[in-house]
Formats: structure tokens, C-alpha cells, sequence
């Protein structure tokens, strides 16, 4: 399993072995994937899979993340997704990434947050 950088040094960001990242990674490809075919329990699931350690994504990859499952959340039907949806672009465009806040608000409009 993964282990701090360094001995006896605190790593600004924890460390994971490739196997842990690529897991997460593959676990929220896989939800992509399920989301876009409809498939909307598998999606949740593996959003779940991919979240036990998200701290090992990147920034964007985590927005992305939580984008998905709060997409899912509307197509749910909890009241609060979308609001949710919009301080995920507000989180995005604070940091910088335009792009990203711009994914974001495009996913706001599909579903309707």
C-alpha cells in the first residue's frame, strides 16, 4: 500500500502506489461509462468505488468525481444536487481551472440543476 513520501518528512499530498491510483481511476472511468449508457445504480456504485481514496486524484479528476455523482443525485431527484453542482463551478473557477467550471455549468444545464 502507499506510503508517505520520505522518511520522517510530511508529504504535502499522500502517496499512492500506481495500483491504488489506477484503481480509482478505472473505477471512475467505469462510472463515465455507466452514467453514459444509463446505467445509473452502476455509476453510483463505482462513484462510490472511485471515492474510498480520492484523495489520490488530482484536482480536476475529484471535481469531475463529485460532478458525476451529483448528476446523479438530480436524475434522483434530491432537491439539493444542483445547488451542489453550482458551487462545484464556483470551487473550479476560484482555483483557476475556467475549463473546468466551465464542464461543470455544462452539466448544470444538461441536468437541469
Amino acid at each position: 500500500m502507499g506510503t508517505p513520501l520520505g522518511s520522517g518528512r510530511r508529504a504535502a499530498v499522500p502517496y499512492a502506489d500506481g495500483n491504488t491510483l489506477h484503481e480509482q481511476e478505472y473505477a471512475f472511468l467505469r462510472a463515465q461509462l455507466a452514467y453514459a449508457h444509463g446505467d445509473y445504480e452502476q455509476a453510483e456504485a463505482l462513484c462510490e468505488q472511485a471515492s474510498v481514496a480520492k484523495e489520490f486524484l488530482n484536482f480536476r479528476d475529484r471535481v469531475r468525481l463529485a460532478m458525476l455523482q451529483e448528476q446523479i443525485r438530480v436524475i434522483q431527484a434530491d432537491p439539493e444536487a444542483g445547488e451542489r453542482l453550482k458551487g462545484l463551478a464556483g470551487e473550479a473557477r476560484s482555483r483557476g481551472t475556467l475549463d473546468l467550471a466551465a464542464e461543470v455549468w455544462q452539466a448544470v444545464a444538461e441536468t437541469g440543476g
